[in-house]
Parts: structure tokens; C-alpha cells; sequence
């Protein structure tokens, strides 16, 4: 199993408020057997939400069961992508989701980091991707022009 994570067009930065685009490329190389159970969860940071979950192109598309976003009040925010299982060998393809930042209370300078994982089993032995993370600063700046007239 493998799994990259970059945002798309080499994005570095973006303003509060802004949307900006993960990819996640995914594959999966056994000899033997699919693997049951993949699945890719994201956790996403402080002032950023999911803000819509695109189409996946790829060489050899996986069947996706669902997406789920949970964002409790004081928890954790997750994305996870859950794959129909058994997750076929040789199966490739590239996930985006595209994350808002938070307009008016995200400081200027903040550095949003988001982590993936891919994980799933293949004859009762575990495999995971490792962590991977994609990064983005986000800049605030005042859109406020004050003007003093005589009259």
C-alpha cells in the first residue's frame, strides 16, 4: 500500500477564508490477495473544514463505499474514505478533497497541516501507507479602507 499527499498545483499558500485542494494518490500492490477493510483517514486542523470532496481519476479506479466527515464540537475533524472491500491488487487512483480555511479567525501566518493515512488487512497482517502531510499557510489581510473627508 501506498499513498501520497500533496495540494494541487503546488499551492503553498492562500488567503483566510480561501479554499485550496488536496490530491491523494492511493495504490495498492499484492502478489497475493485485495485488501479488506482500506481505508483513507484525514485529520484535518483548526480552522480548516471539508468543504466538497471531488471525483477520483486514476489508472485503475477503486470503488469507493463512502465519505465520511465528522467535525464534533472540541474534537478531532476527520475525513475518512472508505473503499468497497476487498480493495482489488493493482488498483491505483487519485482522491481530491478540497478543504476552506476560516474567514476572520484564522491568524495571519497560520501553517494548517493536514495528515492521511491508508490502512487495511491482507491475510490477517495489518499494512499501512505511514502518515503523510500536506501543508498550507494561510494569510489574513485586512480588507478595510477608511477614509476621512471635510466637508
Amino acid at each position: 500500500m501506498s499513498l501520497t499527499m500533496n495540494v494541487k498545483n503546488n499551492v503553498t499558500s492562500v488567503l483566510a477564508g480561501d479554499k485550496y485542494v488536496y490530491q491523494l494518490a492511493y495504490s495498492v500492490s499484492s502478489t497475493t490477495a485485495g485488501i479488506t477493510g482500506a481505508k483513507i483517514v484525514i485529520d484535518l486542523p483548526d480552522g480548516a473544514d471539508v468543504y466538497a470532496v471531488g471525483d477520483y481519476v486514476g489508472t485503475i479506479h477503486a470503488p469507493i463505499a463512502n465519505f465520511v466527515y465528522s467535525a464534533p464540537v472540541g474534537g478531532d475533524k476527520k475525513l475518512t474514505i472508505n473503499f468497497i472491500s476487498p480493495l482489488s491488487s493493482g488498483s491505483t487512483g487519485t482522491l481530491e478533497f478540497a478543504v476552506r480555511t476560516t474567514n476572520l479567525l484564522t491568524p495571519n501566518g497560520t501553517v494548517q497541516t493536514s495528515t492521511a493515512e491508508f490502512t487495511g488487512t491482507n491475510g490477517g497482517s495489518n499494512y499501512t501507507s505511514g502518515v503523510k502531510t500536506g501543508s498550507v499557510t494561510v494569510n489574513a489581510t485586512p480588507d478595510l479602507c477608511v477614509q476621512k473627508k471635510m466637508v
